[in-house]
């Protein structure tokens, strides 16, 4: 579809808005001060800056523990030009930075206005000029490849990406401005940004980080347990997924589902004479009374928790706070768990650390209904929705049960 120019009063014509994965925070001034983590992407994501390395069960932050060891172009992105941001804008201080094979995360604290006409698009803009013309002057001094092919390593460590130096291709001759049309971009257009408010989300987005190099090497260690579906198919529903899809084929899965409030046919007679509940109600009928606090949820807690612990998945969606603390257990214990989530997988989404690691682990599997019945947040229909999802799981007869990737 043709993107005509439109006229807007007092800005003149101007092109409609396009949907990408790099849309700015809408009304929010880039010229005042703060704090922001960017994300840059080398043109079709070529591991141009160095080679992940290392062991991904060594102590954290050891010597051993995975690190970038950078190309030549990764070394002068972080000994050069990361320099140049606060020399050319001295109002801009770098808090952090980390370079991958073939993307660069930075966290920046813009501390005063930026001069009259300037953005963040433009510090932005300067930096990923710099680091083009010192892969240009690299590829000049025959130093630099014009490309590179990822490569992966066995279970436990080794290196993963390319060794930029190493890989064999004949140096690309001098490009001059004048034929930069036929001369292949370092990085993709455009960059992602994510305003950080607080401090507890700028330590949040400092951790990931940091731990970023460990994450990349334990997905290519255990490949099984980062699987990623768009859009599969289980007996005729369709779900994105992600994590051990292993799980999913365990001929036995128990469901946790917990209300918020017990029904009364689930308290003792000591809970309701403790709670004043002296009339007759028919079972189903909902107290006042959290589950959590009963002798009911004790016990279901601990047929659920025996079974995980002998190797059972528990499915749930994690709703509720009985759901939850179960949901928590297996998360803290290595126990297999099925996680039904509202949010729909897609291809840049990952899990924060601690359903990271769980998967690190092959405990966790997170799926996502297709369908838009299940989406009502907020609602108690969302509870009941997610909840016959998990349900539906747990019948599944996997010996009769169709299981496909669908192309979106």
């Amino acid at each position: 579809m043709e993107n005509h120019p439109v006229y807007i009063e007092g800005e003149g014509f101007r092109y409609g808005i396009k949907e990408n994965h790099y849309r700015r925070l809408r009304g929010h001034d880039y010229s005042a001060p703060g704090v922001y983590m960017l994300t840059i992407v080398t043109e079709g994501r070529k591991p141009l800056f160095g080679i992940v390395e290392g062991n991904v069960r060594a102590e954290r932050l050891s010597k051993d523990w995975p690190h970038l060891r950078p190309s030549p172009l990764g070394k002068a992105v972080v000994e050069e030009e990361a320099k140049k941001i606060t020399e050319v804008y001295p109002m801009v201080e770098l808090w952090r930075m980390t370079v991958m094979p073939d993307h660069i995360h930075i966290i920046i604290y813009i501390r005063e206005r930026l001069p009259k006409g300037r953005t963040l698009g433009n510090v932005v803009a300067g930096f990923k000029g710099g680091c083009s013309r010192a892969w240009l002057r690299l590829q000049k001094e025959g130093k630099m490849p014009l490309a590179a092919d990822a490569t992966s390593t066995g279970a436990g460590g080794g290196t993963l990406a390319a060794d930029a130096t190493s890989m064999g291709a004949a140096p690309v001759q001098a490009t001059s401005v004048a034929c930069k049309k036929t001369f292949p971009s370092l990085f993709s257009p455009g960059y992602n940004d994510r305003v950080l408010k607080n401090s507890r989300q700028l330590q949040i987005w400092k951790d990931y980080l940091l731990d970023n190099p460990y994450r990349l090497l334990v997905r290519h260690t255990f490949p099984s347990h980062f699987q990623r579906g768009l859009c599969i198919e289980i007996s005729g529903k369709e779900y994105s997924a992600f994590g051990n899809f292993l799980l999913l084929k365990k001929p036995e899965k128990m469901q946790v589902f917990c209300h918020r409030k017990a029904r009364y046919g689930q308290l003792t007679q000591e809970e309701r004479m403790a709670n004043n509940i002296h009339y007759q109600a028919i079972d189903d009928a909902i107290t006042c009374i959290p589950y959590m606090e009963t002798h009911a949820f004790a016990d279901e807690k601990n047929r659920l928790l025996d079974a995980a612990c002998s190797g059972i998945p528990l499915v749930t969606p994690g709703i509720s706070p009985g759901e939850k603390t179960i949901m928590n257990f297996c998360l803290d214990n290595h126990l297999s768990l099925i996680h039904i989530q509202q949010e729909v997988i897609t291809p840049l989404w990952k899990p924060e650390r601690r359903r990271f690691n769980a998967c690190v682990a092959g405990d966790l599997l997170i799926i996502a209904p297709m369908d838009t019945e299940a989406k009502q947040e907020g609602s108690y229909a969302l509870f009941h929705n997610l909840n016959n999802v998990a349900a539906s799981f747990c019948e599944l007869d996997m010996a009769q049960t169709t299981f496909k990737y669908k192309t979106l």
